[in-house]
């Protein structure tokens, strides 16, 4: 008697029941997928020369340089894959001793890589 309600439940109810087991995979692949990729590395020996040019062009910061540290680290157990992540980023710019162009710079990277302002150094340039 059970089992023919659960049957019945199922079989009125499976366009709903389909669409929320595809949303869970969905979710599942895409937490997997897409975790801490906006601070992953893809190319990370032209990384600190886009910054350079990036950061220059914004007002106050004048010249720059970059140093981005990176820690290694295992992105799925499934595969042998290994990815590098920001874990730090340090700014050495012209306009550095000035608190808003600080403020502006630890926005713009806090933003671009998802890393918070605590892994962010700027100073000025001397």
């Amino acid at each position: 008697m059970k089992f023919n309600n659960i049957s019945n439940f199922i079989r009125k109810n499976f366009f709903i029941i389909a669409i929320g087991i595809s949303a869970l995979v969905l979710l599942v692949f895409l937490s997997e997928n897409f975790r801490d990729d906006r601070s992953a590395i893809k190319n990370g020996d032209d990384l600190e020369v886009r910054l350079e040019s990036f950061l220059t062009n914004l007002q106050g910061v004048g010249e720059c340089d970059v140093i981005v540290f990176t820690e290694t680290d295992s992105v799925s157990s499934f595969s042998a894959t290994v990815s590098e992540y920001i874990s730090g980023i340090a700014v050495i710019c012209e306009g550095g001793g000035d608190i808003n162009v600080k403020t502006m710079i630890v926005d713009v990277l806090t933003r671009l890589f998802g890393i918070s302002g605590s892994r962010i150094s700027i100073n000025a340039k001397g």
